[in-house]
């Protein structure tokens, strides 16, 4: 696919995205996805999708910093020192966002970390599979996908633009009601807080397991 297709289908996708939000208040958001969509128009897939993670952070940290203003007694911690895995579990506590919405931004946030780290051992044990064939056939000239292709791309501008139009409803519905809009969740933990839970419970047990082990049997 040629650039210029590639351009022609980012100023598609913004133009998808500012006809919903046409009426709200542009932020530093707008223009980090913005950016996104300019490495999608070069091609440059893993930097679009560390950017999207970031624009979701960053439109939460508007949100945080509303709140901050408002005297919130959920907003203890400066905001700078507020990432995108806290602000996630807060906003999901207040209501801000709903469990799918939690879902999303988890989704998100792992494919921003994934091209921003580096990927799991199989999928590097694939990618250099790859590469040593390409090199066998000498063909080189088709670019690699370096931790991210064009789906992983496209999906998640498509996910941040989604997502950053609904967290600025509800930044503007904050702005215009104050703390009354805030209505925090009870009961529910999300699916994706009790899997690390119990992550840490099992890492737990077998350290116990073993020190218990080694102070019987030395």
């Amino acid at each position: 696919m040629s650039n210029a297709i590639f351009r022609t289908d980012a100023e598609r996708l913004y133009g998808e995205y500012y006809s919903r939000v046409r009426t709200l208040t542009p932020d530093f958001a707008d223009d980090l996805l913005r950016e996104a969509l300019t490495c999608y128009s070069i091609e440059a897939h893993a930097a679009v999708c560390i950017t999207c993670r970031v624009v979701v952070e960053e439109e939460l940290k508007e949100i945080y910093e509303i709140l901050v203003n408002l005297g919130h007694q959920s907003t203890q911690r400066p905001v700078e020192q507020m990432e995108l895995e806290p602000l996630k579990q807060w906003a999901h506590r207040l209501g801000i966002i709903d469990a799918a919405q939690f879902g999303t931004i988890g989704d998100i946030q792992r494919r921003g970390n994934r091209s921003a780290h580096g990927p799991t051992a199989d999928i590097a044990d694939h990618w250099n599979r790859r590469l040593a064939k390409k090199k066998e056939k000498e063909d080189l000239a088709e670019p690699l996908e370096i931790w991210a292709d064009r789906s992983d791309a496209l999906g998640q501008i498509t996910a941040t633009s989604k997502m950053l139009h609904d967290l600025k409803i509800k930044k503007h519905e904050i702005k215009s009601r104050g703390l009354s809009a805030i209505k925090p969740r009870r009961g529910r933990i999300p699916g994706e807080s009790l899997s690390h839970g119990a992550e840490l419970a099992y890492r737990n047990s077998q350290q116990f397991m073993q020190d218990g082990w080694e102070s019987v049997f030395g």
